[in-house]
């Protein structure tokens, strides 16, 4: 699943810098997300490749809009590199919202329930999607441009649809 803001911004930690409009209470609402997914589809694993503000410069994420990728499952991914440890995601936004990453990318992962994790970009285009993939057995299949897996999206829809909060 993708939890994306609407109003344009390179990542996550900007929309909670940016604080108006839409983009007010941003992170409140992420966190209410991430407990209502909980509630439907059981302990979950979240990352962002966080894009960076520079024209021209591709990181980790392979799209210039804001977006969190969310995965019905408890996944042991890497934690990025040189990590800082947050207790929540909301948390992990407001010090990323402070500091360069907002405007250099980065890269978050979380549990819920759990921590969260913040590092720098690796610069490695779709970094966790590969590390997902190759957890899945599934390492040649990363990207979602050649690789859509539509019969596991219609599981996961039908999974959410049937469970009750």
């Amino acid at each position: 699943m993708l939890l994306a803001p609407i109003e344009h911004h390179p990542n996550l930690a900007a929309v909670a810098l940016h604080g108006g409009g839409e983009a007010n209470g941003f992170t409140g609402f992420v966190e209410m997300v991430l407990t209502y997914l909980r509630a439907k589809m059981g302990d979950l694993t979240y990352w962002e490749h966080g894009g960076t503000a520079h024209a021209g410069v591709r990181g980790s994420a392979c799209i210039e809009h804001a977006h969190l990728h969310i995965v019905p499952a408890k996944l042991d991914l890497p934690l990025p590199p040189d990590h800082a440890d947050h207790p929540a995601i909301g948390s992990a936004l407001a010090a990323l919202a402070g500091g360069s990453e907002v405007k250099d990318g980065y890269l978050l992962m979380g549990r819920s329930p759990g921590r969260c994790f913040t590092g720098p970009d690796v610069g490695i285009s779709q970094y966790y999607r590969r590390e997902w993939a190759r957890l899945l057995g599934r390492a040649d299949e990363w990207d979602y441009l050649v690789s859509e897996d539509p019969a596991l999206t219609r599981k996961t829809i039908a999974a959410f649809f049937s469970r009750q909060a």
